[in-house]
């Protein structure tokens, strides 16, 4: 019989004779009958107890062994090899969140320096002020000024249509007006944000 079989027999009988004992007492007023008996039923329900606790110490014993075959036969993994793959995959994850977060900042960087090289390939430092651009021209607004306000419509409108809404001081047809097909959108949107960037921080 397996140890683990003994542990269940004993934890049953403990549980029968618990029952028996109580049942017993409960319909006899003269229970136990005699100390000798008394000290009989004392000494076997302290055996059971003892057996209970040996057989179920050697339960854990084996079962103890057993966790530790498998393990050595790679059948389960071992505390540690739980623990290093935790943490690899909690490394994966930060370095991933932290690949994600780099290449977020690296696009925007790349968005402005694109916007940047559209500033000045377009002429436009020839003709404005832009403190980030370092053009100190003044032929057309000051865009560290008229831009500090207004959203990416707004600018992208001044760009396209430069006279749909003229500047305090400025006349119509100062703006080359077909900026709008001379840019891709893609050139448009980059200017467009590197002009957000540097006029609203």
């Amino acid at each position: 019989m397996e140890v683990h079989e003994i542990f269940i027999v004993l934890g049953i009988s403990l549980t029968a004779l618990a029952l028996i004992v109580s049942a017993i007492g409960i319909r006899s007023e003269s229970f136990p009958p005699s100390r000798p008996v008394m000290l009989l039923g004392i000494g076997v329900f302290l055996a059971v107890i003892g057996a209970t606790t040996t057989v179920a110490w050697l339960n854990g014993e084996e079962e103890v062994d057993h966790l530790r075959a498998e393990q050595e036969a790679g059948e389960i993994p071992t505390p540690a090899e739980v623990t290093d793959e935790y943490a690899a995959a909690a490394a994966a994850a930060t370095a991933e969140t932290s690949g994600e977060d780099a290449s977020e900042d690296a696009g925007a960087q790349t968005a402005a320096a694109d916007g940047a090289a559209v500033f000045e390939s377009q002429g436009c430092a020839g003709c404005h002020t832009l403190q980030t651009a370092g053009s100190t021209a003044e032929v057309g607004p000051n865009l560290d000024t008229e831009l500090a306000k207004d959203d990416e419509a707004t600018i992208e409108e001044s760009i396209v249509d430069p006279d749909a809404e003229l500047a305090e001081g400025f006349g119509s047809g100062i703006m080359p007006q077909n900026f709008g097909d001379t840019m891709t959108p893609e050139e448009l949107d980059a200017l467009i944000t590197y002009l957000v960037d540097s006029t609203q921080k």
